[in-house]
């Protein structure tokens, strides 16, 4: 008798051994598929204000082949740091590219956008909705600086692009908007409530698609830059719309449209500060991501013109307010669900071996090692992608300018920052049409990154979106 089981375990341990060898290679090449892109970041040159040595060394990094991943990522970067630098023609050759992707591949039949489009099979990374409104957003600042207000109209209509809301408004909203985690844990119970009752909802894609209402964006840069260029086009009535909207969203810029609506300035100042969230894995093995605020100033921007008061500019955009908004985030990370389902399997495949080995059955075991395998699959395919655009800014401030004297400077500071952050627009002239000039500005800033959040983290997000600083 004891033969005729050394005989039979033979087998088994073959099996075993080549069943536990797949699983081991499916850990290894999804472990090695995970791999973050580690090229130098432009951060230390934008601290010190070294623009285009930070768009020099983007651009040296930039993917040719639309088939690339990082496509649009390249050219997005490439594009910010090109205007950061004072150079709006070499910035629009980048955000060319960037425009007619987004404005022609990838909506959604209810208007909200998608994340990535697929070119000759391959997933071409396209950013989380913040990140495409905001492209779109630089796109139409590219425009204005080079007086073309028709073309920043289009790009800023094109960021007001709808929203997924996963909690639509009934009877006011909660206290705190739930994140991309409680979206997945929804998924994971719908798909759990649905298993062997109707199969095609395994994956629980059913919640993920018709779960939410598609809804209006509160995007308040988009909106303003809207209504200055409709206004500066004779198109009065449909500027006035759009500052209402402006209103709306943002009552402490009343006072800025209300100088706007008065056509009293003839000049606009776009200044971007600071360095917007990074993006992390996080949640269970990784399978989701969040963003990780850098920089968490919120003091007013001071602006000042030779001969006139200076004036303070509360932020329009901030842009650790948008992403943590579950409705500015796309759905490509939201797979909890299908990692709930991975871990399942895995422990599934355990037992199954474990009775095989009991029951000295080579079928059992190799089942439950090919059931282990399959769940190695799933959880390798979970993993969150944490590409981003790094070199966006934390806020955006505007101020309407009447500039009447030529060399006109014009300095912005941040009044009760450290260390101090400034910067100067020289020699600014009254412009020679009667349409406004724009121009935009970036204030370098050394500031380090907050110690509460620099290390990643396991923990559910629980910072409060940023009052009084809307998107």
């Amino acid at each position: 008798m004891s033969d005729q089981r050394s005989t039979q375990r033979g087998p088994i341990n073959r099996g075993l051994s080549f069943f536990v060898a797949l699983t081991a290679a499916l850990a290894v090449l999804f472990g090695v598929g995970c791999k973050s892109d580690m090229r130098p970041s432009p951060h230390g040159k934008m601290r010190v204000g070294d623009f285009a040595g930070a768009r020099d060394m983007v651009e040296a990094q930039v993917e040719d082949d639309l088939s690339e991943r990082r496509y649009m990522l390249d050219r997005m970067r490439a594009g910010v740091l090109n205007l950061d630098a004072g150079d709006p023609v070499r910035a629009e050759r980048w955000f060319a590219d960037v425009y007619d992707v987004l404005r022609t591949q990838g909506l959604n039949e209810d208007k909200t956008v998608r994340s990535v489009v697929f070119t000759e099979g391959v997933k071409v990374w396209k950013g989380e909705p913040f990140e495409q409104a905001m492209a779109l957003v630089y796109y139409g600042f590219v425009q204005a600086s080079q007086g073309s207000w028709d073309n920043a109209r289009a790009a800023a209509g094109n960021a007001l692009f709808y929203l997924r809301d996963f909690e639509p408004e009934e009877g006011g909203k909660p206290e705190r908007r739930i994140d991309t985690e409680e979206i997945a844990r929804r998924a994971a119970a719908y798909e759990a409530k649905q298993r062997g009752e109707e199969p095609e909802y395994a994956d629980g894609d059913e919640y993920l698609d018709n779960g939410y209402v598609a809804e209006e964006n509160n995007f308040t840069m988009a909106y303003l830059l809207h209504a200055i260029s409709s206004q500066q086009l004779g198109r009065d009535a449909e500027a006035s719309d759009y500052f209402n909207r402006v209103v709306k969203l943002s009552p402490q810029h009343r006072p800025l449209v209300k100088r706007l609506r008065a056509g009293e300035y003839n000049t606009i100042v776009v200044v971007a500060d600071g360095l917007g969230p990074r993006k992390i894995a996080t949640g269970p093995g990784g399978a989701l991501s969040r963003y990780q605020p850098i920089d968490t100033t919120r003091t007013p921007a001071r602006v000042s013109v030779v001969g006139q008061a200076p004036t303070e500019m509360p932020a329009i955009t901030n842009l650790n307010a948008m992403a943590l908004d579950h409705r500015w985030n796309n759905l490509e990370d939201v797979r909890v669900a299908k990692n709930v389902l991975g871990n399942v399997l895995i422990a599934g495949g355990a037992i199954v071996i474990a009775q095989g080995i009991e029951d000295e059955s080579f079928e059992a075991a190799a089942i439950g090692a090919g059931i282990a395998a399959l769940g190695l699959l799933f959880k390798g395919t979970a993993k969150a992608n944490t590409d981003y655009c790094d070199v966006f800014p934390h806020r955006l401030f505007v101020a309407a300018l009447n500039i009447t004297e030529p060399n006109t400077d014009v300095s912005i500071d941040l009044p009760d920052v450290w260390p101090p952050s400034s910067a100067t627009l020289r020699s600014l002239n009254p412009p020679l049409t009667n349409q406004a000039a724009f121009h935009y500005l970036r204030v370098p800033t050394d500031r380090g990154l907050d110690p509460a959040v620099i290390e990643p983290t396991n923990e559910p997000v629980t910072q409060p979106i940023p009052e009084g600083n809307l998107p």
